[in-house]
């Protein structure tokens, strides 16, 4: 019997556990310093299935010996700091490693001994990155084995509300780690558009959006996300003159986070102390000049931003709670530590609540002298508040992915990303199993 360690079970880890639950011939054991919430019970308790609480930061003989005892290891865990340390010790033990964040440098270093030693490390396969690559791929190899060259290249890709549950002024809740959210777009996010490259800085990334065009989803918007630049490679795209990758969200929160950027609340460099007695309202007064301390909260940072009180933009900030009185829950935090903490209640998904996930490609390329236009489109709705459309397109590629692994039936070695057709291929057949597959059509 194969063996599998699934290290984290956090929000997208339903489908990949699930997916394996079903595999009698497959022993997954699962560890986790946090305990499992209740709808995960009943699945942890299948007889293939074994569960470990734990702390591995503070467990690493457990960690080696969990490793050492598996054939192939998945995290589900924040990039930083484990998984560095994780990816060394499978080089050492020699076990495929399988995860669904941004591939790291240090991992991209060992491309080589992986190589070597005859190992797959396969990063960002997950939604975005992760479906994307692999849409994308097939598209770019099927046009490639036509003789044919791709201009354009433009795909976004948004974890979403479903209409039935877009109830707040923000039209977003959280379906992946908060986190990210807040600090979204703070690093470089550059992209090619006819030939030139265009550097898009934080301040100017919200409020520089494009519109996207997609039936029965009125108000999505585009930006541009990290650097795009570097697909062109990794997607052998050597032609290509235009390549964007981004994200998708609805345009009133891209029109609020430009002013969350605008006041500094979003900062996450500076951590603030003795938070105990601060209230929300009083926070923000932080980021304001002390002058017209007779306006109220809202009407300074109307006024500071330079829109009327009774606007869309403020409403939806008071609706967030940076005007309350009520106490920050922090003793200290950055800026974007306590935005998180204001926000965390607001913006969680509720008990009847489903999210979507939207993923859209536009592709323009030549064949034989003829210039084609097409879009590929994807949109999936969750069932509940566990069984989220966002935790089914990251926990089943993985899954999927890790159980090629195990199988034998996938060839390619070393630290890649799922952008080989022996990866690709059989991953997103088997997701449209699973209901997750891609309409195309021309324009």
């Amino acid at each position: 019997m194969k063996s599998i360690l699934l290290l984290g079970l956090g929000k997208s880890s339903f489908f990949f556990v699930d997916y394996f639950q079903r595999l009698d011939e497959v022993h997954l054991t699962v560890v986790s310093k946090e305990k499992a919430q209740p709808e995960m019970n009943a699945i942890l308790q299948n007889k293939n299935i074994t569960f470990f609480q734990l702390d591995l930061l503070k467990e690493r003989p457990r960690l080696l010996t969990f490793i050492e005892q598996s054939d192939a290891v998945v995290s589900l865990l924040p990039s930083m700091p484990f998984i560095n340390d994780v990816a060394q010790i499978c080089l050492e033990k020699q076990k495929h490693f399988l995860n669904a964040s941004y591939t790291l440098k240090t991992i991209k270093d060992l491309d080589e001994q992986v190589k070597q030693k005859g190992l797959l490390f396969l990063s960002e396969v997950g939604l975005d990155p992760g479906i994307d690559h692999m849409s994308i791929q097939k598209k770019v190899d099927e046009v490639h084995a036509q003789g044919g060259k791709f201009h354009k290249l433009i795909s976004y890709t948004g974890g979403l509300v479903a209409p039935e549950s877009d109830n707040n002024p923000l039209r977003y809740k959280y379906t992946w780690n908060p986190r990210n959210v807040i600090i979204a777009g703070q690093g470089t996010n550059v992209y090619l558009e006819n030939g030139r490259e265009v550097i898009k800085p934080y301040w100017r990334l919200f409020d520089e959006v494009e519109k996207v065009n997609i039936k029965g989803l009125n108000g999505l918007v585009g930006y541009p996300n990290r650097n795009s630049l570097t697909y062109k490679k990794l997607y052998h795209l050597p032609e290509v003159n235009t390549l964007i990758r981004g994200t998708l969200r609805y345009q009133i929160f891209c029109q609020v986070w430009h002013q969350l950027i605008r006041l500094g609340i979003t900062d996450n460099n500076y951590t603030f102390k003795h938070l105990e007695t601060v209230t929300h309202s009083e926070f923000t007064a932080r980021f304001l000049s002390q002058k017209d301390k007779k306006l109220s909260i809202q009407e300074r940072v109307a006024q500071f931003l330079g829109l009327p009180r009774e606007n869309e933009v403020i409403e939806t900030l008071a609706y967030l709670g940076l005007f309350e009185d009520t106490l920050l829950n922090l003793s200290s935090g950055t800026a974007a530590e306590v935005l998180q903490s204001m926000l965390t209640d607001r913006l969680q998904l509720g008990a009847e609540d489903k999210d979507m996930v939207v993923m859209h490609h536009r592709f323009e390329y030549t064949i034989d002298g003829q210039t084609f236009k097409e879009t590929s489109f994807m949109q999936l709705e969750g069932l509940d508040k566990m069984r989220t459309a966002m935790a089914k397109t990251v926990g089943l590629p993985l899954a999927i992915a890790t159980d090629l692994v195990l199988q034998g039936q996938c060839s390619t070695r070393g630290c890649v990303i799922p952008n080989a057709s022996d990866i690709y291929l059989p991953v997103l057949k088997n997701l449209e199993k699973w209901g997750v597959a891609f309409e195309e059509s021309e324009g």
